[in-house]
């Protein structure tokens, strides 16, 4: 998904029922000093007492719905009753949240791809001080990262149930990635949109939603694939952000691979999240594994020195892939503070290590690497494109 937009992180701080009653009086004919009991006549009958006028129940006026119609929706710059304009309401989404100085964006996204399935939510919490994000997925730790503003760095938790384990990423999450605003651009400005359906509640108030008739520019939903099934829906609030995104997409691939994403995005809470630090940052500090991975001069290997935390086991795996190659194996020996490992790969595919230099026999490293160690928890995983 490529990250067209550029955002600083500092850039973003900034009825009742009516009840009416109606009561009545009782009335009868009494005389001064009369009593209880019935009044005689002449005829030496007597005249019944006087019976009270009955009271009126109780009424209520109907409640009225407070829900807008889609004629009187207040639609914001970009949104019409007729229409949605995808660039003109990511724009007009971009600047309302831009100011706001805070937000949670909630996605639920299910992937599923020719041999397996795998469901993630995650819950993203941006303010001006802090960014805390809490991913679950099937089969992998539960992870909390916390990022404070004066730092690069990314504390992280990992649970898997009852063991619990630290790391130190060597980079703070992309704010156009915790605010979704990168996703929403994709897909909003991708996508051709159709009149406004219906009026719904959204978590802040009220939202118009619009669904997708077509896509204006596939190059943009699926690089480097063919869009077999494309179904969208967005909900725009009357105070300009687009609330919820969801889409369901179906890719071929050029291989003849194929992925299903169905996705849901949901903002809440925008201007009224509040970041604190976590209670386990002290531990992360202290006790979170930590590495500085560069590539060596000759190109051919990765540097990877130890720099935080606990002792990482032999057991750890490590894996290295390239355009080329890749390979995989364990760690020949434990790794402490102050070690270092150099990362190859041969020419056919075999994973090189060594302690003190650039492996023997270890070819040129091109095109987009990934480097990754871990065990039950991933201590890092390192990309970049050489």
């Amino acid at each position: 998904m490529e990250d067209n937009i550029l955002v600083s992180r500092r850039s973003l701080l900034a009825t009742g029922v009516a009840l009416s009653t109606t009561l009545a009086g009782c009335s009868s004919n009494e005389d001064s000093g009369s009593t209880n009991t019935p009044e005689s006549t002449s005829e030496g009958t007597t005249t019944p007492e006087s019976t009270p006028e009955p009271t009126p129940e109780e009424t209520t006026t109907p409640e009225e719905d407070p829900t807008p119609s889609l004629s009187e929706f207040d639609y914001p710059e970009g949104a019409s009753q007729d229409g949605l304009n995808g660039a003109g309401i990511y724009s007009t989404h971009e600047s309302s949240l831009t100011g706001t100085g805070s937000l949670t964006l909630t996605t639920d996204t299910t992937r599923t791809f020719d041999s397996f399935e795998e469901s993630v939510t995650q819950v993203n919490q941006f303010d001006a001080q802090n960014i805390h994000v809490k991913v679950e997925q099937n089969n992998s730790p539960t992870e909390y990262r916390w990022s404070p503003s004066d730092t690069d760095l990314t504390y992280v938790q990992m649970e898997s149930g009852f063991d619990t384990d630290y790391r130190i990423d060597n980079q703070a999450p992309e704010t156009s990635t915790v605010t979704g605003l990168s996703a929403f651009e994709q897909y909003l400005t991708a996508t051709e949109w159709g009149e406004a359906t219906e009026v719904v509640e959204t978590a802040d108030g009220y939202g118009v939603t619009y669904n997708a008739t077509g896509v204006s520019q596939p190059e943009k939903i699926a690089p480097g694939g063919e869009i077999d099934q494309y179904e969208a829906s967005a909900t725009v609030s009357e105070s300009g952000y687009v609330a919820e995104l969801t889409y369901d997409l179906t890719i071929t691939f050029d291989d003849g691979g194929t992925q299903q994403e169905q996705v849901t995005a949901s903002l809440s809470k925008v201007g009224g999240t509040t970041v604190e630090e976590p209670e386990w940052a002290s531990t992360a500090r202290e006790e979170g594994v930590q590495f500085n991975v560069s590539l060596t001069d000759s190109g051919n290997a990765y540097e990877v020195e130890m720099v935080n935390g606990d002792e990482v086991p032999e057991s750890t795996r490590i894996s290295l892939n390239s355009n080329q190659n890749r390979g995989s194996q364990r760690l020949s020996q434990a790794l402490s503070v102050g070690d270092t490992l150099y990362v190859g790969l041969s020419n056919t595919g075999e994973l090189l290590l060594d302690t003190d230099k650039v492996p023997d026999g270890a070819a040129e490293l091109s095109g987009f690497t990934t480097l990754r160690m871990g065990t039950d928890f991933p201590l890092f995983t390192h990309e970049e494109r050489l």
